[in-house]
């Protein structure tokens, strides 16, 4: 009877520990999943850089997490933070550059950046200086757009307004295709 009564006090202890990692129904939306994946991404960005810029907005649901019960869903569900810093904290102006992190859910709802496709490691091979916005995405491509140098453009301050074509290659990293004029 004691070995049954301890087997229910841990069985107690664990539920009470891991509340925080049951949601409800009402609780669970795309707003939600949003918001915890754009907290740990913003956690990440700024262990690893200085200087760090994050713009919900460039936040993206490459492979969406939409039904709660779905735990397969849930295990292949893949966001994406864009974001601008200066990783290593070098500082000057040729350091604060456009970065992505990955961040994708697990067991217990945990959310989590996957350093592994996230950078520094993996390449985000954008040639300027300042993504401005996010024109159209899919869990393989980013059409983004950015700023790019004028002729008399100080280093810190690009302006010209382009886009951003991106491609991801099997190993994570975004490679750059192409950069054309905005027509906006």
């Amino acid at each position: 009877m004691n070995k049954r009564l301890s087997q229910i006090g841990i069985l107690i202890s664990v539920l009470l520990l891991n509340s925080s990692l049951v949601i409800s129904a009402e609780t669970f939306n795309a707003a939600w999943v949003k918001q915890q994946a754009l907290k740990v991404a913003s956690q990440y960005a700024n262990s690893i850089s200085c200087d760090t810029l994050i713009e919900e907005n460039n936040l993206l649901a490459l492979i969406p997490w939409k039904n709660q019960k779905d735990l397969d869903e849930r295990e292949d569900a893949e966001y994406a933070l864009i974001w601008h810093g200066d990783i290593g904290c070098y500082g000057g102006t040729g350091t604060f550059n456009p970065h992505i992190a990955i961040i994708k859910i697990r067991t217990g709802n945990s959310f989590f950046v996957d350093p592994l496709v996230s950078s520094p490691v993996v390449k985000f091979d954008v040639p300027v200086h300042r993504i401005t916005g996010i024109i159209k995405y899919s869990e393989k491509e980013l059409l983004l757009s950015a700023k790019d140098w004028g002729p008399n453009d100080p280093h810190c301050c690009p302006s010209i307004p382009v886009r951003i074509l991106l491609k991801r290659d099997a190993k994570g990293n975004w490679k750059y295709i192409k950069k054309t004029k905005d027509p906006n």
